[in-house]
């Protein structure tokens, strides 16, 4: 992968330095749903350039048959079914991950097999997707994520084993993976990966639902054995994300419990008291963060499976969160993700398990001031010191081009939107 080094970074932000205001305020705002049909019980949901023309496709792992069914973007935020890609009968398709796994530039996938306790990797050669490696893994695998923990070129992965009580931590050794089994609280549900102690590396975040507690384990050189646990008392945890949700540019994370929402604010290393709100709805599962007013901060967005809606809870500063913006979706929606098909402020797609559909929420907002990472209103060198990190580590979130990849396009985009200030 083509990298600038730090010292191109430095010289660049000097000469770029500048402290220009973001974009105004705005409001949650999302169209009516677009239903497409998704076979039976879709589960899994992820969005990349999979077609190489510039725009973010879906794909959706759906059972009976097993298998990934991917829809193509026409440009505009329409989606159109492209192929179907076998999984093989009965290996229970589930949670899904696109990235670069083989070092070649277009986007591959990683799919769980719950069925068979595998991660697998579906290689991308020009829009056509086969079956590369299997990793195995715990019993009922879930929540799979991606990022650099080893601080290489590549991109890892990590997967939630439910039933194991435990996580296995897929190392990339260039284009196959390493397993690894690190133990964690009972019935884990899920996983994020960010920098909690500002030392540029990926730290893990596990929910632990029997447990009532989130446990977070600093990365000491790709590996994780210490921990420190945080409890929603009374209730048990689900999702959990991580963003900078404070704008004081350190990572908070955010949890699930019972039928509310938990913000925990990084003191500096470590968490302290969480802002609770309710969930809008009943039985919230995941968690997605991204600025969905496309107005510099991070919002947040949870699915209530019970009542069949996201939950979209716009940033009322200092961790706080406004009263959510319910979006219905179908019956029991599972995983969820937010990207851009349209070119303006992060989408949402729902995988509606009981109903057969995914659920595309095109954003009416305009474009997001992206590069605004610290959140503060303002586009200065904290916001490059913050992308800076970001990409180093191959974190997802400096995927400004939303084609599944951390590269140097990446890169030359984050500098044209910082020299214009947005």
């Amino acid at each position: 992968m083509n990298k600038p080094t730090r010292t191109l970074h430095l010289i660049t932000a000097m000469t770029l330095l500048c402290g220009l205001a973001a974009g105004a305020s705005a409001a949650v705002s999302f169209g009516p749903p677009v239903s497409y049909a998704a076979a039976q019980r879709p589960s899994g949901v992820a969005m990349g350039d999979f077609d190489g023309d510039g725009d973010a496709d879906v794909a959706v792992t759906v059972d009976t048959p097993d298998r990934i069914l991917l829809f193509i973007n026409d440009g505009v935020g329409g989606l159109t079914p492209g192929a179907a890609i076998p999984t093989g009968a009965g290996t229970g398709a589930g949670s899904i991950v696109a990235g670069d796994w083989d070092g070649d530039t277009d986007v591959d996938l990683a799919v769980v097999l719950r069925n068979i306790s595998q991660v697998r990797v579906y290689v991308n050669t020009g829009g056509v997707f086969a079956a590369g490696g299997s990793t195995p893994v715990g019993a009922t695998a879930q929540d799979l994520s991606a990022g650099n923990l080893d601080g290489d070129a590549d991109t890892d992965l990590v997967v939630v084993n439910r039933d194991s009580d435990s996580v296995s931590i897929l190392t990339n050794t260039g284009g196959a993976f390493t397993a690894t089994t690190l133990a964690v609280g009972g019935e884990p549900r899920g996983a994020a990966l960010g920098d909690a102690d500002g030392d540029l590396d990926l730290d893990l975040f596990v929910t632990s639902h029997d447990d009532r507690t989130v446990r977070v384990y600093p990365n000491t050189g790709g590996s994780f054995s210490t921990f420190t646990t945080y409890s929603t008392p009374g209730d048990r945890p689900d999702g959990v994300e991580i963003g900078d949700l404070t704008g004081d540019g350190r990572i908070d994370f955010v949890t699930t419990a019972g039928d509310r929402v938990w913000v925990f604010p990084n003191t500096g290393g470590a968490f302290g008291a969480p802002t609770i709100v309710a969930s809008g709805g009943q039985n919230p599962g995941r968690v997605v963060i991204a600025d969905f007013e496309a107005d510099g901060d991070l919002d947040v967005a949870v699915n209530n499976q019970g009542t069949n809606t996201l939950a979209v809870f716009a940033n009322a500063g200092a961790g706080a969160l406004a009263a959510p913006v319910l979006l219905s979706t179908g019956i029991n929606p599972g995983e969820f993700t937010a990207g851009n098909l349209t070119g303006g402020a992060p989408d949402l797609i729902s995988a509606d398990r009981d109903s057969n559909q995914i659920s595309v929420f095109l954003n009416a907002a305009g474009p997001a001031c992206r590069v605004d990472f610290t959140g503060d209103g303002l586009v200065d060198f904290a916001d490059y010191l913050a992308f800076l990190n970001l990409y180093d580590a191959q974190d997802p979130r400096a995927d400004l081009n939303g084609d599944g990849l951390v590269d140097f396009t990446d890169y030359l985009d984050f500098l044209n939107e910082f020299e214009a200030g947005c």
